[in-house]
């Protein structure tokens, strides 16, 4: 150590005969100094716009800074008053605290709030600095006091989604919300708080469970079948409430007409791409794809369409929980039964895998239920019920499993999942519920 500090001092010396500036060798020994011992720098009122500089400077030279701090660092900068400086630096601090899952950090949501405003990608908002820069240029953004104010409402609007309890809706709509987000989370990550938090900007808390829904069933049938549109899609979306806002009438007037736009519409066509899809189309995969066959990362769809029968077969009061770890996929009539009954192989290979055949289970029973019998695992299972809906109403609603059960349990679970995409709605699903 103590090597280091005579060298950090012989170094010293020699840039302050060869630097002329302060600020230039101030920032050089800071960055020789980081890389060796641990670094205290106390900014006071009467050298803040120095640590501005320095800030700048040291991310230039090489330190790791998120593109968050760049940002900060630089609208700071703008302000002149003392006093709000500081509080503009709390309430940055407000907003880096609201992140959760799926968000993996800050910068995530400055990337959706940016995209949000710009509403499209290119290589010019490829960076978060960029982006930001270009949104000035477009008079989007003052920076400063506007930059700071962008940022505090959408993350509050962020912080409202993610905890539906505050965002004033009518409470038998809360745990409805929170479980299309959970579902949401857990297949597409952090992709649909974009246009999420950009409805709330534009419409506050009105009808956002109906918009969830659309955006959850427009998001999951372009996954589902394979599209590679959804980033196009929902900036389609963004588009439409910025479109929905210029017309006359009330706050709730202008979100309505947003949520009868064709463009959340399955079958909305883009001009300069092939981002319109069919029900019918759907309901074919739904019906005749081998669910059951998928491995790594295919098996998320099929686990997304049993997490969904799970919701509608829910109520307002039903939390839906999966845990990667610990639930799994369970073939009611196992797999190595195609291989027990030579009469019935191929029917049993065509309809083993299928949608109708499926549900999500504990591991751990899981793993006890194994190649067991209908009548074996529902008499486990009874002793020790799931908190999944749709496995409840399977193991409930059957005395046994024949293949004339698996395909009429087949043609139950894909006319259940494509009423639900059809009528594609609050109302909708409460009427699903009902029958």
């Amino acid at each position: 150590m103590s090597q280091a500090i005579l060298d950090m001092h012989d170094w010293w010396n020699q840039r302050l005969s060869e630097e002329k500036e302060s600020q230039t060798y101030i920032a050089n020994f800071f960055t020789y100094l980081s890389n060796r011992v641990l670094l205290l720098f106390l900014s006071t009122p009467d050298n803040l716009d120095d640590a501005y500089n320095l800030f700048t400077v040291l991310n230039s030279r090489g330190m790791q800074l998120s593109s968050g701090d760049i940002l900060r660092a630089q609208n700071l900068r703008v302000i002149n008053d003392e006093s709000r400086r500081y509080e503009l630096a709390k309430k940055w601090d407000s907003c880096v605290d609201v992140v959760q899952e799926p968000l993996s950090n800050f910068d995530e949501l400055l990337k959706y709030i940016v995209l949000a405003k710009i509403r499209f990608t290119s290589d010019k908002t490829r960076n978060l600095k960029s982006a930001f820069d270009y949104l000035i240029d477009k008079d989007e953004i003052v920076p400063g006091e506007g930059f700071f104010d962008l940022i505090s409402r959408y993350s509050q609007h962020f912080n409202a989604v993610s905890n539906p309890q505050k965002l004033g809706i009518d409470p038998s709509e809360v745990t409805d919300f929170e479980n299309i987000y959970f579902i949401l989370s857990e297949t597409f990550g952090g992709q649909f708080i974009m246009p999420l938090i950009h409805y709330r900007e534009r419409f506050g808390s009105y009808r956002i469970l109906d918009f969830l829904i659309k955006l959850d069933n427009l998001a999951s049938m372009a996954w589902l079948m394979g599209r590679r549109t959804l980033q196009q899609r929902l900036f389609i979306l963004i588009r439409a409430m910025d479109d929905a806002i210029t017309g006359d009438g009330s706050t709730s007037q202008r979100a309505d007409r947003f949520l009868e736009d064709e463009r959340l519409d399955y079958g909305y066509k883009y001009f300069r791409s092939k981002t319109d899809m069919k029900l019918l189309e759907f309901s074919q995969l739904l019906k005749e794809e081998q669910w059951g066959t998928y491995g790594g990362s295919k098996v998320n769809k099929s686990r997304y369409l049993l997490l969904k029968l799970d919701f509608i077969h829910g109520n307002e009061q039903t939390r839906l929980s999966f845990n990667r770890a610990a639930s799994t996929l369970e073939h009611i009539l196992p797999r190595s039964a195609v291989n027990k009954n030579e009469e019935d192989t191929y029917e049993i290979a065509n309809w083993v895998h299928r949608l109708g055949n499926l549900v999500l289970l504990d591991r751990k029973k899981n793993s006890s239920l194994s190649n067991a019998d209908f009548e074996t695992k529902i008499q486990r299972y009874k002793g020790n019920y799931e908190t999944r809906p749709y496995t409840n109403h399977v193991f409930m609603t059957h005395e046994q499993w024949t293949l004339n059960e698996l395909r009429n349990q087949h043609d139950y679970a894909v006319n259940m999942l494509i009423e639900y995409y059809r009528l594609n709605s609050l109302s909708g699903l409460r009427r699903i519920r009902s029958m």
